[in-house]
């Protein structure tokens, strides 16, 4: 499923500039899901489209027992995080 669903994101950061999404969760219906956790990170690949730059996160994460495949987008101008496809 494709969307760019804005979600919330907790975050590791290290010494560096460098960031790691660990847990999200998005809303549905004016509801929030249940926290998703990620579980293994598979890619991160910089963006820069004219007037944006972002992170993209290629992700496996765990959703109750099942484990899924997502892509996360951190936006840099805007500061923050978008579903990108589930």
């Amino acid at each position: 499923m494709k969307t760019k669903k804005s979600v919330d994101v907790i975050t590791l950061f290290s010494r560096g500039e460098d960031m790691t999404p660990l847990q999200f969760r998005i809303s549905l219906d004016d509801d929030f899901c249940d926290p998703m956790v990620e579980k293994k990170l598979l890619t991160v690949t910089k963006e820069s489209v004219t007037r944006s730059e972002g992170i993209l996160y290629n992700c496996h994460y765990e959703h109750g027992n099942t484990i899924s495949f997502c892509n996360l987008k951190f936006d840099q101008s805007s500061h923050k995080w978008k579903l990108f496809r589930m």
